[in-house]
């Protein structure tokens, strides 16, 4: 659990760190114009006829879980090319035909 500042927009919440950054996007997202896209023309946008009212909501130290880092996995080596595990120990990689180094049987 760590202390954050959260800045809700809509439906959706954000967490930032410091409350200078929470604030920033607030005064960024409270100065923008609503727009939409022109019907008639690719790539050209008209300001909003609809007054919709986006929710900006900003809450300051609040409890937030963060979600836990992901463990890498074990980086195993490769095994080598043309080897096989010695049926007697399980556990060396041996080249067939030749002996195992740890029990000394020989691999087929």
């Amino acid at each position: 659990m760590k202390k954050m500042h959260l800045l809700t927009v809509g439906y959706v919440d954000y967490a930032f760190d410091t409350l200078s950054a929470a604030a920033t996007v607030l005064a960024a997202l409270s100065k923008a114009v609503e727009v939409d896209r022109c019907p008639d023309r690719r790539g050209v946008y008209i300001p909003s006829k609809e007054d919709r009212k986006a929710t900006l909501l900003l809450e300051a130290n609040q409890q937030v879980d963060l979600m836990p880092k992901v463990k890498k996995p074990l980086g195993l080596p490769a095994p080598k090319r043309n080897t096989v595990e010695c049926p007697a120990c399980e556990n060396v990689s041996v080249v067939r035909g030749t002996t195992c180094q740890s029990c000394g049987t020989l691999v087929r």
